[in-house]
């Protein structure tokens, strides 16, 4: 909430969620400028994409821009972008199917996961684990690679295939280690609650 923080402090939150807000705008400009063929100019909105969101992360943590609906917009913007370029690149194809049909039934298991344990009223400790950060970060270095390579056309070298199958790698790890804790989360609940598992 913005009552009651100081001025310089509502004006960087304000800046935080209006660079986040551009971030979610651009995308469907992203979209068009690779349908139509003009890959170069999609990739140089997507690095744009990535500016904000360095910029409002930055706002948020170093002159207190934080904000509820920054909290909920942030991470909202990051998948929206993501997801559509990973669609991108799916179609042209410079993505293999298996690569993304993995990406999509792991988030698709976390979130019905989370819905889970939120109308089961169980709770759930969502915060990012080590091998969640990592996945992200693999999967952001490769999108963003693969990006280039296709608007600048070049073909994807050795080590390429290499960051493809460790991001699945790591994929696979992240939700086998949001498996366990939502089973360590759900075992405390039901111990708590006088159930045996």
């Amino acid at each position: 909430m913005m009552m009651g923080t100081p001025k310089s402090s509502r004006f960087f939150v304000v800046l935080a969620n209006t660079l986040t807000i551009i971030r979610i705008l651009l995308i469907p400009f992203i979209l068009t400028y690779f349908i139509e063929g003009d890959i170069k100019t999609s990739f140089h909105l997507f690095i744009l994409a990535a500016i904000t969101d360095a910029l409002d992360g930055f706002f948020a943590r170093y002159f207190n821009g934080k904000s509820s609906l920054g909290r909920f917009l942030d991470p909202l913007a990051d998948k929206l972008v993501m997801t559509a370029v990973l669609c991108l690149l799916l179609w042209h194809p410079y993505i293999p199917w298996y690569f993304f049909g993995l990406i999509f039934i792991k988030d698709l298991c976390i979130a019905l996961t989370v819905l889970f344990f939120r109308q089961q009223k169980i709770p759930f400790h969502n915060k990012p684990l080590f091998m969640s950060k990592l996945n992200t970060f693999l999967l952001s270095v490769l999108i963003a690679i693969t990006f280039y390579f296709a608007a600048y056309t070049i073909a994807p070298p050795l080590a390429w295939h290499g960051l493809l199958y460790a991001t699945m790698v790591t994929s696979l790890a992240s939700w086998y280690s949001y498996f366990k804790r939502g089973m360590h989360d759900l075992k405390d609940h039901r111990k708590k609650n006088g159930h045996e598992i």
